[in-house]
């Protein structure tokens, strides 16, 4: 019986959990600026510390809405950017977990709840 190996991160988050305001941050200035997470004045930017931008930058890959590579959002990042950019739903962020799960879940529920709310 073959066994996949899985590579599990354990930090990057620099110590910072996941603040209000961040994702709907990014979401926003990644489109128009694909090295956002590299420039010298992320800090300027994003309006957070210089670790916050790592810790950003590594939330966002985590909940799957950037690319690994952090200078894209991904397919989920752009419908959340586009249908709820500021995360206004409730249902958004207590729904994250399903992100990397399954793309097609996540979107059934979360666009099930937008259209009975």
């Amino acid at each position: 019986m073959a066994t996949e190996k899985i590579k599990i991160k354990l930090q990057g988050h620099e110590k910072f959990a996941l603040r209000e305001g961040w994702i709907n941050k990014a979401l926003q200035i990644l489109p128009e600026n694909p090295d956002a997470f590299t420039r010298r004045d992320a800090t300027d930017l994003f309006g957070i510390g210089s670790n916050m931008v790592k810790s950003l930058r590594y939330w966002m890959r985590a909940f799957g809405l950037t690319n690994n590579a952090g200078t894209e959002l991904s397919e989920t990042g752009r419908l959340i950017a586009q249908y709820d950019p500021c995360i206004i739903c409730f249902v958004v962020v207590p729904n994250s977990h399903f992100i990397n799960k399954d793309i097609w879940q996540f979107a059934e529920r979360y666009f099930f709840i937008l259209t009975t709310v």
